[in-house]
């Protein structure tokens, strides 16, 4: 019932906070799951790409295109490295399917809701669509509450306003919110 209650205020607060505080507070849900289900496994390389896109470090854009040929359901899509890859190396392409072999479908889905909430916004005003990004984090805290995770501190990322630069935000170091960096 804890986590139900907290969730609620969450989502409450998610309206409030920038597209980048949003990804950010989701790559703390993401953390907190593969740290937890699969605490063995390299994520490094991952969490580090992942984490660009509260910095500015590169462009949006080509954050979101490599986050989506990052995704499991992509790298696995023909099982090898081939012409549809135009941002990772073949290098990167075998590094994640070793990191993938054997994962649940929950990582999976965090990364994609991740990715959706950036590509409805990058080019846009993103209080035209704010209902997507509580809609999206309220589908990554299910999976935790769903595998008895510990929900992150929303109140972290209360400083990333929605009004800042047309709903995306001011650019900020997020790796400090990481677990694995």
């Amino acid at each position: 019932m804890e986590s139900i209650l907290n969730k609620a205020n969450i989502i409450t607060s998610v309206e409030k906070i920038s597209l980048r505080g949003c990804v950010a507070y989701s790559l703390m849900c993401l953390e907190k799951y593969i740290m937890c289900i699969f605490p063995d496994k390299s994520w490094r390389v991952l969490v580090e790409h992942l984490w660009d896109f509260t910095n500015g470090a590169i462009p949006i854009d080509v954050w979101d295109e490599k986050t989506c040929e990052l995704l499991p359901e992509c790298i696995f899509e023909n099982n090898y490295y081939d012409s549809r890859f135009s941002i990772i190396t073949e290098k990167e392409y075998d590094f994640f399917v070793n990191l993938y072999s054997d994962i649940d479908e929950n990582i999976s889905c965090i990364l994609e809701y991740i990715c959706d909430m950036e590509e409805n916004f990058a080019y846009t005003v993103v209080n035209g669509k704010k209902n997507i990004l509580p809609q999206k984090i309220s589908y990554i805290l299910d999976i935790l509450i769903e595998n008895k995770i510990d929900i992150p501190d929303i109140a972290l990322l209360e400083f990333s306003k929605r009004d800042e630069n047309n709903g995306l935000g001011n650019c900020f170091d997020g790796s400090k919110f990481s677990i694995i960096l």
